[in-house]
């Protein structure tokens, strides 16, 4: 154990802080293959499949759906201030502006979600996805979960073991 001050560090500490963070990169790399390897619709068809429940699969449908009309947004609307004389700094109206961009935006986000909420409603959205891929498993597919679940299941028991 060693450290001053406000804190103090621990050999235990620091084993659980990169276990933690080994976990959420092993977590994010899965994630991406997932998404390179296989279409979008493909994607939330298969998690539908797998029983994900139906509120995590549509936020991530709208996430990617909104997060590219999101940026769209934010990009017109820093151009707009910058063609105003606008320059990024750190002084408290540089931060003030900042900080009021970030809001309308969030803002604009917000009503932009009921109008499509309620377009969705008003043209009979159930809230469960039709999509045009059919998921179908192969036996490929169950060979390959079989190895994961496999290699999971022994890193886990060497975990314990050591």
């Amino acid at each position: 154990m060693f450290g001053g001050g406000y804190f103090t560090v621990s050999y235990e500490g620091v084993y659980l802080a990169s276990l933690i963070m080994l976990r959420a990169i092993a977590a994010v790399t899965l994630v991406v293959i997932m998404l390179a390897t296989a279409s979008f619709d493909t994607t939330i068809k298969a998690l539908y499949s797998l029983k994900v429940p139906s509120t995590i699969v549509q936020m991530l449908m709208f996430t990617y759906r909104y997060i590219f009309v999101i940026t769209d947004e934010f990009q017109r609307m820093w151009k707009a201030i910058r063609s105003k004389g606008f320059r990024p700094a750190t002084g408290k109206y540089a931060l003030s502006i900042t900080g009021n961009l970030i809001g309308m935006l969030l803002v604009k986000s917000y009503d932009r979600a009921e109008r499509v909420y309620q377009a969705m409603i008003a043209k009979g959205y159930t809230g469960k996805p039709c999509t045009i891929v059919e998921f179908h498993m192969k036996a490929k597919d169950y060979l390959a979960g079989i190895i994961i679940i496999s290699v999971a299941i022994l890193l886990h028991t060497y975990h314990l073991v050591f």
